[in-house]
């Protein structure tokens, strides 16, 4: 994690120095104009009001400059880091067996290692906000010196219950996001069941609309509801924030009216004040919002560097579990153990079998009693807890009712994991022996419609091109579903 250590330094460092140094400028600002304003008033001679001039217009081009230098900045570390992480996962993923990866918190974990850098960047930002609230104080107190404790007490007890609102509001708001995110996933799917095509037929035959119907509305209903909740919170929230900030203003009005006040202040300072608390507040609200993507951040960050430094994801799987068989085209297994990962009973125990070429086979069992589980086994896919496997064999295929259709032509699909150099004449045959040769542009057929010749096969169609597929690679053994046993032999 050596790279991804230095990734975050470089996000941070620069992101925050930069985002710093505007921020200094910007008092710096208020400072000039804080002697600006006293140089007119108090009659100061026009070569120093000039000079107040010429600074803050310098200091107004610096701030621009370093704007614009932060936004390159922001892109050009996007360029060389955004990728870092999601690749990093990826490469763990690799050496995963596929019974981890099949697991939802490791798709979980793939799918949020994407939002990383975004994550990151949020994370920078709020880090400035605060140190911005922090510069921001120091200098109000600077410039508060000379007023009463009184008038700091008041202000400080102001400003910390703004922060208290405006944190819990923003508390809130982010539980009630969560809550209605999960109840828009739930009424989103539901919808998706009434609409996509691959329910149609038993939405006809079954009438399951009625049902569906009745559960998306009452999942739209408690969405709604939490979604009223949720502005009506909002809303008080922002009430009583904006009374809170409107009592500061008006407090700071009327105290720095007062004659005493007056007297121990410049009309420079009373502005410089009023424009620093303008800031501080607007930089108090981002504090409050930021505690949640910090928080939200540090635990993404635990999450993957734990994913990508850790083996723990491997335990329990047998080490040299795959040897090469002394007897060619035979596969035998020796004392097959599996577990999948966090159970407590093993799915396989004490398996021991040899198949060979050329003969045919039958895995019979219950539901849920390993039959697709030793398929995956023998394909490689998964690892086994113990227990050894003797390969004699050069290539496997195997043929699962989950197939998938990718958007390819039926050309590409059919040489797929096969030999790049099949001719057209060998795949043809495959595909007129299984009665499937009269596709509507030959072997060039593009198999979904993301294009306009896109053509959408029927269900058997497709399953003859998984089989094409399987008997043009010419695999030593074939392992099939037991629908595609059937399959087969009605073909």
């Amino acid at each position: 994690m050596r790279n991804e250590k230095k990734y975050n330094k470089s996000i941070y460092f620069t992101m925050v120095f930069v985002q710093t140094i505007i921020h200094l400028v910007v008092l710096s600002e208020i400072f000039l104009k804080l002697f600006l304003i006293d140089h007119i008033v108090y009659d100061a001679s026009s070569k120093i009001i000039i000079m107040d001039f010429i600074w803050i217009i310098i200091l107004f081009l610096l701030e621009n400059i370093l704007y614009i230098f932060k936004q390159a900045a922001k892109i050009w570390i996007t360029k060389q880091y955004k990728d870092v992480m999601p690749e990093k996962i990826m490469h763990v993923c690799q050496k995963l067996s596929l019974q981890f990866l099949e697991q939802q918190n490791i798709q979980e974990i793939i799918k949020r290692s994407d939002s990383y850098f975004e994550k990151s960047l949020e994370y920078t930002d709020a880090l400035v906000s605060w140190l911005r609230l922090v510069l921001s104080s120091i200098v109000l107190v600077w410039f508060m010196r000379n007023t009463s404790f009184f008038a700091i007490l008041v202000m400080s007890i102001l400003v910390l219950v703004a922060f208290v609102i405006n944190l819990r509001t923003t508390k809130n708001t982010f539980g009630f996001w969560k809550r209605y995110m999960e109840t828009a996933r739930r009424f989103n799917y539901l919808s998706d069941l009434q609409i996509k095509r691959e329910y149609a037929y038993e939405r006809r035959i079954y009438d399951t609309s009625k049902a569906m119907d009745e559960r998306f509305s009452k999942e739209f209903d408690q969405a709604a509801r939490i979604n009223r909740k949720s502005g009506h919170t909002r809303f008080r929230g922002q009430i009583l924030l904006e009374s809170i900030l409107i009592g500061i203003t008006v407090f700071v009005m009327f105290y720095f009216a007062l004659p005493n006040t007056m007297e121990s202040i410049t009309l420079g300072t009373y502005t410089a004040i009023t424009e620093t608390i303008a800031r501080m507040l607007e930089e108090l609200s981002r504090c409050a919002e930021s505690v949640f993507p910090i928080r939200e951040f540090h635990g993404l960050r635990t999450e993957l560097i734990r994913f990508v430094e850790n083996d723990f994801l491997e335990k329990g799987s047998a080490n040299n579990f795959r040897a090469e068989s002394p007897r060619e085209n035979v596969l035998s297994l020796d004392n097959l153990q599996f577990r999948y990962y966090e159970n407590n009973e093993d799915t396989l125990k004490g398996i021991c079998f040899t198949f060979e070429k050329g003969k045919h086979y039958g895995l019979v069992g219950v539901n849920g009693a390993g039959k697709t589980t030793l398929a995956k086994l023998l394909l490689d896919l998964y690892k086994p807890t113990n227990g050894r496997i003797y390969d004699g064999t050069e290539k496997k295929t195997a043929l699962f009712q989950d197939f998938q259709v990718y958007p390819v032509t039926v050309r590409e699909y059919l040489l797929m994991g096969n030999d790049s150099n099949l001719s057209n004449a060998r795949v043809s045959e495959v595909l007129d022996m299984l009665e499937c040769s009269n596709l509507k542009q030959g072997l060039d057929t593009p198999l979904t419609l993301l294009t306009e010749e896109g053509t959408l096969l029927s269900k058997g169609q497709l399953q003859r091109l998984a089989i094409a597929r399987a008997f043009l690679s010419e695999a030593d053994f074939i392992l099939l579903d037991v629908n595609w046993c059937n399959r087969i032999t009605s073909i």
